[in-house]
């Protein structure tokens, strides 16, 4: 499994959505980012299995999405921490190939930036 593959399986449960990969936001990416019917931010970070390095990513969005998660390969799903994401307010999303499944809903960003978000959804709507 690739992570590149897990970008096309996202992006066909989004693609309803305007979304844009590799969302570049400081020195870093967002995986995948999407703004809602309601005009709300979500970013998603990807993960085959090493979740863990992902939590200060997801931290990181939170300064500029609404809301955040971790999308992890279904088949790893079972090594992660439910109680870390519920703890911080992260989503979690299973990916395969045939259905990604929200399996714990994010809460509101508590530190979003309106600044941040608005230039990030103007980077996706400018794509």
């Amino acid at each position: 499994m690739k992570e590149r593959l897990m970008h096309n399986y996202i992006e066909k449960k989004f693609d309803e959505y305007e979304f844009s990969h590799e969302v570049k936001f400081f020195r870093k990416r967002i995986d995948f980012a999407f703004i809602d019917e309601n005009n709300n931010l979500h970013a998603i970070e990807l993960k085959i299995k090493d979740w863990m390095s992902a939590l200060n990513q997801i931290d990181t969005n939170q300064l500029c999405a609404n809301y955040c998660y971790l999308g992890i390969w279904y088949k790893n799903e079972k090594l992660v921490s439910k109680k870390i994401l519920r703890k911080h307010g992260f989503g979690l999303i299973s990916i395969d190939k045939n259905k990604c499944e929200l399996i714990i809903p994010p809460r509101k960003s508590p530190i979003l930036n309106k600044n941040y978000c608005n230039l990030i959804k103007e980077h996706i709507k400018g794509k």
